[in-house]
């Protein structure tokens, strides 16, 4: 496991890990309810946005993606980084992304 992240209500939690997936695990039964897969490397990073409706992950495959936390279906993709993606942060009072890596740069994407 490289990261994990509580929902805002606190009823999930997510995993990210070097096995390329995200794993969301229901508090109360301690069981894995979810599974994400699509990123091409590791995945050290993984946020909650939207209320916990969305999981947002970085890789070193240097995708950020967005995924539905219900259904597990990816949602969208930020344009594809020049190097791995280390780190994600999500700003819930502007929706914004924030973003970085092993290049040295922060970037901030706006998802609204």
């Amino acid at each position: 496991m490289r990261d994990l992240a509580f929902s805002p209500a606190g009823d999930y939690i997510a995993s990210a890990s070097d096995d390329r997936t995200v794993r969301l695990w229901q508090v109360e039964t301690r069981a894995v309810v979810q599974t994400f897969r699509g990123h091409e490397d590791d995945i050290p990073s993984v946020v909650f946005a939207e209320g916990g409706e969305t999981l947002i992950t970085a890789s070193y495959d240097r995708t950020v993606r967005l995924w539905n936390r219900e259904s597990g279906a990816e949602v969208s993709q930020l344009p594809k980084h020049p190097a791995q993606v280390w780190a994600v942060s999500y700003a819930s009072d502007s929706g914004a992304i924030a973003t970085g890596g092993n290049d040295g740069i922060v970037r901030v994407w706006a998802i609204r």
